[in-house]
This record gives C-alpha cells, structure tokens and sequence, in this order.
C-alpha cells in the first residue's frame, strides 16, 4: 500500500482501518485468551532480555528469548522478543482463532512458534526450551511485506497496579529477573527434557502483572499493522522516526477502539492494567503528521505483488527483470534478491536464508554440485567458483554464498520461491 495521509484519522481511514482484522474474530481472540490467563497453569510470554552485545564480544549469555521457567504459584513462562505477537496477528488477520484446549496445548508442550530473527547459537540456542529459530512455524511474512505491528498500549510502561505505576523492567527486577545464565538446568519436567529456572516467593501482584502484560503483548485488542520504518516518512518528527511510536496515534486508535467494541475494550484496559491518570493527547484525529507510505520512500527499494509470466520457453540466456528496476542474468538476479532479502530482514541468520530460498535445487539435467543457493564461505567443500561474488555477510558476521549457475527450470524453482519471500522476478520479453 502506498499513499500519503495529511492529518492521524486521515491515516487511519486511508491505512490502518483497512487492515484491521474482523471485529467478531478479535473478539472471540479476547475471549479466549482471558480464559486461558485464567487457568492456574498457564504458561506465558514475557517480552524481555534479548538484547545483544556488541558482535565482537561474542558472549551472548545474556540472551533469554526461549528460555523456561516456573513458579512456585503453578504457572510458567518464557522470554520471547516482539517476534512472537506477529503469529496473533496472522491468526486474527485469516480469520482463524485455536479453540482454548488447543492453545494451551502448544503452550504448554512448547509447539507454539516462538522467534524468526538472529539468535545466539552458541549460548542462546542452547538453553531454549521454546523455539526461537523458526523450525515450529513458518514465517508469517509481515514485517517482509513492509509493515509493523503497532501496540497501542505500551507494552514495556505504565502498568497501574496496588495505587503505583510500573514499567517492565521494574516488573522484572522485582519478580522476573534476567538472573545468571547458569541458573537455567536441564531436567526432565511436566515441559519434557529442558532446560528450566524454578522460581519462588512470587505473589499474586506478580501474576497479575505478568497477565496484564500477556495480554498486551498478544492480544488483537491492542496493535494495529503500520509501515515499517524503512517504509514510510512523516513531516512531524516523532520518535525514533517511527509513526507507530506516535502518541496521538495510539491515542487516537484506542479512541476508535473504544467505538468498535465498547465495554470488550474498557474490560481488556482493565485486564491490562491500563494507567488511566497518565496525560493524554488532545483532538489525535486533527493532529497534522504529514505521512508518506509505501516502499522506496526511505531505502530507495520496490516491491510489488509476485508475479510470474506463464508460458515462457526462454532457455538459459534469459534475462529477468527484479522488481522492474534492471535486466540481469539469472545468476545475478539471484545474488540481488537474496542480497535485498538480508538488507530487508538485517537479523536474518544462515539457516532462516534456507528456508526462505531453496535449499538444494536440483533438476533433471543439471546438478549443483555445491549444492543449494545459500552456501556459507566457510564451508570447505564449498566451489567458490559457482558462486557470486562478492560473499553477503549476515548481522553474526557469517558470510554467505549465493550460487551463479541455474538453468530455466531451476530458476522457475527460485523464483517461486521468492514470491513467497515477497520479491517480484518478472521473466523479460
């Protein structure tokens, strides 16, 4: 979608109105999340702890997407990172919303997909009782099709609870801490052979506020799709250049909100433990931000639906047009879309490349003898001379491959597979 939207209910009405996913199917979502937070052994994500150090450290320890833990009050929970909300979304997006026993099932026996994104092989991988690497699900492609999920309720401030307002990292030093790497051992529990932290001395304020953030964090009632940063541009500046961190924005959404479902929302902000006291933007609707959307508006990019031309007999001098911007050889369309394929996605790791594009493409009368289009540099079987130069490194400073020799039915292959990635390769005449 690109356009350009003058004042926040001018946006709305032009941009996130039209994506907003059915009433009654978010409302049956709320439905079933307030039972399941309900259930004295539930088990709950908590957005926390998955900042990195810099890369030339390369001691992740303090990593806890994944990772487990009890308490000594009958419920659990783990530490993912925003990743995870994309899944709700997606869900109440297709109009689709798992019955109450089926999602405390994956929840409970860890088949619920936790993380697309960079993560830490060699300590964050390793302790992680949830996935965090994508092997549970499949990407639900929302931030490659150029949007964001917008809370409207901050997930990380304002939690109002026992006359005092509390952030996150407040929450967690009190009752959640990042604790010692070491503090995590492998077991055989209810959850299987993992690896798991049991907490105790936890009260029912402690609870509380781990349900109230849960809900922020997961339920349709509080986010709305906006254009990622890449994506978009405002002519009041906001903060971190970012329209979904406007606060008459999601002042305004809840006002709209509050509209379309009425005492369903005033009951989620309490559930939510909402700070009502904090001061709030005057007249959002008329507030003037000036936004333009789409891509190309800050990366110089394009992106449009895939398509793919029937019927072309053309043989291995073809040329193929990416994203209507050059004319290039089949090898070299292919470098290009797995490069702007890493520069879309910076936290991409090696394995997410391969299932992102096909692994290994063979065909009947010609084989990689390399094996697949991703290859890492590393790898010392690897025939550097089938390969694209120069390598594409990735944000753990793995260097990739990306291989230059297809023919026509090998390329159909990957171009196939981008339009599941969201790139266009159009077969040139």
């Amino acid at each position: 979608v690109s356009g350009y939207s003058e004042t926040i209910k001018d946006f709305w009405d032009d941009f996130i109105q039209p994506l907003l996913p059915d009433k009654k199917v978010v409302i049956r979502f709320y439905e079933m999340l307030l039972k399941y937070v309900n259930d004295p052994d539930a088990v709950y994500a908590l957005r926390a702890f998955f900042n990195w150090k810099d890369n030339k450290v390369r001691d992740n320890k303090d990593l806890r997407r994944g990772f487990l833990n009890d308490t000594d009050l009958g419920y659990s929970f783990f530490y993912t990172d925003n990743y995870f909300a994309a899944y709700f979304f997606k869900m109440a997006k297709d109009g689709y919303v798992p019955d109450y026993e089926e999602f405390k099932t994956a929840m409970q026996t860890r088949e619920f997909p936790a993380r697309y994104g960079r993560h830490d092989k060699q300590y964050e991988l390793k302790k992680a009782a949830y996935s965090i690497n994508g092997a549970k699900g499949k990407n639900p492609q929302i931030g490659n099709s150029g949007y964001k999920i917008a809370h409207i309720i901050n997930v990380g401030e304002d939690y109002r609870i026992n006359g005092l307002t509390r952030s996150l990292t407040e929450i967690c030093n009190l009752y959640y801490p990042r604790g010692e790497y070491d503090d995590w051992k492998f077991e055989s529990c209810k959850f299987g052979d993992v690896y798991i932290r049991h907490l105790q001395g936890l009260n029912s304020e402690a609870r509380d506020l781990l349900v109230a953030h849960f809900l922020r964090f997961v339920c349709p009632l509080n986010y709305i799709l906006t254009p990622k940063t890449s994506c978009h541009t405002t002519k009041v500046k906001v903060f971190r250049n970012d329209i979904a961190e406007s606060k008459e924005l999601q002042q305004y959404a809840m006002e709209k909100f509050k509209e379309l479902y009425g005492a369903v929302y005033d009951e989620f902000l309490k559930k939510a433990l909402f700070d009502t006291s904090r001061k709030m933007p005057k007249d959002p609707e008329n507030f003037h931000i000036g936004i333009e959307y789409g891509y190309g508006i800050n990366n110089n990019s394009s992106k449009t639906s895939p398509t793919l031309p029937s019927g072309s007999s053309s043989r291995d001098n073809t040329k193929y047009d990416f994203n209507g911007l050059k004319k290039l050889s089949k090898g070299k369309t292919v470098y290009e879309v797995v490069k702007k394929y890493v520069e879309d996605n910076p936290t991409v790791t090696e394995d997410e490349l391969r299932n992102a594009f096909p692994d290994s493409i063979r065909s009947s009368d010609h084989t990689l003898r390399s094996g697949g289009v991703i290859k890492n540099y590393n790898d010392e079987n690897i025939d550097i001379s089938r390969f694209s130069k120069p390598p594409i490194t990735l944000s753990d400073s793995i260097q990739i491959g990306v291989s230059n020799q297809f023919t026509l039915e090998t390329m159909n292959k990957f171009i196939e597979k981008a339009k599941d990635a969201g790139y266009t390769i159009i077969v040139s005449t």
